[in-house]
């Protein structure tokens, strides 16, 4: 059933990117764009909080892509992110309709990418998959949907492994936009609902706690 759910989610990020590649600025659009690619192209530093894991990215991205500005590669790279936000929100909607077993089926799949289809074209988000200041919003999106898909995939399959790789990721998702820090409530508490022998150990906090500093440690 998974692998069905990965070929699934491969063609919903497919269609969405194609429709981003199709649509994306070519150029350096305007407001904090101009900015943000040259910060990436030299791995510089701009204007608060930085942007750490974004102008990372965004360097890596400018060599890895052989074609167009280098403004063209930064708007892909957020058509990209945009795409794979796309691709986890439909996983993690499988994840939670396909709970219990008989609610398996095709029409759960056709709903689930209808769904994310659906916010993949919504208006404000598919405006910012366009253009290079999207890009740092568009990441903190795409990190903290594979997060909540760690955290609905821990609540089928209680295991510390997947909370320690969402504390990871929540990690780098604060470390490129401090609004990440808002739904640290909400996450501590996701915690709380899990069988208590997952989180009543001292070892587990300081695993936790070390996973998120990690992400941070960008900065």
């Amino acid at each position: 059933m998974l692998k069905k759910n990965i070929i699934w989610a491969a063609a919903v990020a497919a269609v969405a990117f194609a429709v981003y590649l199709s649509t994306a600025c070519r150029t350096v659009y305007v407001g904090d764009s101009g900015e943000l690619i040259s910060a990436a192209l030299v791995l510089g530093i701009p204007h608060p909080p930085g942007y750490p894991l974004f102008c990372i990215l965004g360097r890596l991205f400018t060599f890895a892509v052989p074609f167009g500005s280098v403004a063209f590669r930064v708007n892909i790279l957020s058509s990209l992110l945009a795409s794979g936000s796309t691709a986890l929100l439909f996983l993690s909607v499988m994840k939670t309709v396909q709970y219990p077993a008989a609610s398996h089926g095709p029409a759960s799949a056709v709903a689930a990418a209808c769904a994310s289809l659906a916010f993949a074209f919504s208006s404000v988000f598919w405006s910012q998959a366009l253009i290079a200041k999207g890009c740092l919003y568009v990441l903190n999106i795409f990190l903290l949907s594979f997060v909540l898909y760690l955290l609905v995939s821990a609540e089928r399959n209680p295991k510390p492994g997947f909370l320690y790789a969402a504390a990871f990721l929540y990690g780098l998702a604060a470390a490129n936009h401090h609004t990440g820090f808002a739904v640290f409530p909400a996450l501590f508490f996701f915690i709380f609902i899990l069988p208590r022998r997952i989180w009543n150990r001292p070892s587990f906090w300081l695993k936790l706690s070390g996973l998120v500093v990690m992400g941070l440690a960008l900065y």
